[in-house]
């Protein structure tokens, strides 16, 4: 799967959108006003989505490649500065720490990894009792 990847002119597109429409920065946006600006910046042709439609797709060929996942993965790592939140290293990873809301993520459901972490955090969660 071809990573999207954040350029400055996205980041200062996102904080653009935000002051325009809220008069706040990206950071500062709730959960949905976050959506909202990145769906803007993709423009209109983002198919919406149903939460049960995307939980029925396989996870690895269908639903990390839908368009909301592109979205949403956009939105956690403009939250987060591209930072790994638990080595503060570049991350480009993003971890589900639940699965319960799949196709209706909310922040805390999501965090942004780099590579070793994310390793890492699979590791520890396959020990650990379910």
């Amino acid at each position: 799967m071809r990573e999207a990847r954040l350029t400055a002119e996205d980041y200062a597109k996102s904080e653009q959108l935000a002051r325009d429409m809220y008069g706040l920065d990206f950071r500062d946006l709730d959960h949905r006003q976050q959506e909202r600006v990145m769906v803007q910046m993709v423009g209109t042709g983002t198919r919406p989505w149903k939460a049960s439609e995307l939980r029925s797709l396989d996870y690895r060929t269908g639903y990390l490649r839908s368009g909301w996942w592109k979205l949403r993965r956009k939105v956690a790592l403009l939250r987060a500065a591209c930072r790994c939140q638990h080595c503060e290293k570049r991350g480009r990873d993003v971890h589900h720490t639940s699965y319960a809301n799949l196709g209706n993520e909310f922040d805390g459901d999501l965090l942004v990894l780099c590579r070793s972490c994310h390793e890492a955090e699979h590791k520890r969660m396959e020990r650990s009792p379910a």
